[in-house]
């Protein structure tokens, strides 16, 4: 598992603020390099601290976290990484090398092939690419659609419909993706559980009766949160109350 050393964290960030992100990247690189991974990651925790939320400053501090023998927190960052670099394959590789050590191996139903294609889609674009492709795809059908109407030539009339309904098709998959991408954003909390052991319980507080446990990397849904508890869900359809300390929220 190999830590990005190329300077990705560019001067986009303006004035004194961009210098100290970039000491700070520099920093937990150099940290990471002389094996020091506890310095590594406080250096990288210290950017994303700052509202500097960068794919690779993630997919580094899930290494250095990873490094430390600190499952849940190496597979948090790592998922946080694949959410704004969902390409990326040292992100994927390194994913699922930790989630093959989790103890829970949370699996959900097997969809057909067809959802399975598109599944494949909603994962390799990020919320921003999703909105932009169903963005020119929406002006390029205008554009067909105002072709269609000017032109008096039959032939090109039946390339444009033939066009359109492709483009159509296209903005059919695309704005669904784009839509479902801003919903679980705002709507849908993924997380991560950090603990070594947490107790889900019929209720939020430690005295309702233990439902089941979860072990540090799980990934579970959160559903709702009460005071210091949340309320998650398994991909099975399983549910409890957890402590929200024991998570982290993806």
């Amino acid at each position: 598992m190999l830590i990005v050393v190329s300077i990705v964290v560019m001067g986009a960030v303006p004035g004194s603020v961009g210098e100290r992100v970039d000491d700070l990247y520099r920093q937990g690189n150099a940290f990471y390099e002389q094996g020091e991974y506890a310095k590594a990651s406080a250096a990288y925790e210290r950017i994303i601290q700052q509202g500097f939320h960068n794919g690779y400053v993630y997919y580094n501090l899930g290494n250095a976290y990873f490094k430390q023998q600190q499952l849940g927190k190496a597979i948090l960052s790592y998922e946080r990484a694949r959410r704004l670099m969902p390409r990326d394959p040292d992100v994927w590789a390194n994913l699922e090398i930790a989630n093959l050590m989790t103890i829970d191996k949370l699996q959900p139903p097997s969809p057909w092939i067809g959802f399975v294609l598109v599944l494949r889609v909603y994962q390799w674009l990020n919320v921003n690419e999703a909105i932009s492709t169903a963005s020119t795809l929406y002006l390029l059908l205008g554009v067909i659609v105002s072709l269609a109407i000017l032109t008096e030539r039959p032939g090109l009339r039946r390339v444009l419909r033939m066009m359109g309904m492709i483009v159509v098709a296209g903005l059919l998959v695309f704005g669904t993706i784009a839509g479902a991408k801003v919903y679980e954003q705002a709507s849908v909390s993924r997380a991560i559980v950090l603990a070594t052991q947490a107790d889900a319980r019929s209720g939020p507080g430690p005295s309702y009766d233990l439902l089941f446990s979860l072990h540090e990397g799980a990934n579970v849904t959160v559903l709702e949160q009460r005071g210091a508890w949340v309320r998650i869900a398994l991909p099975d359809g399983k549910g409890g109350w957890m402590e929200q300390i024991a998570v982290g929220v993806i």
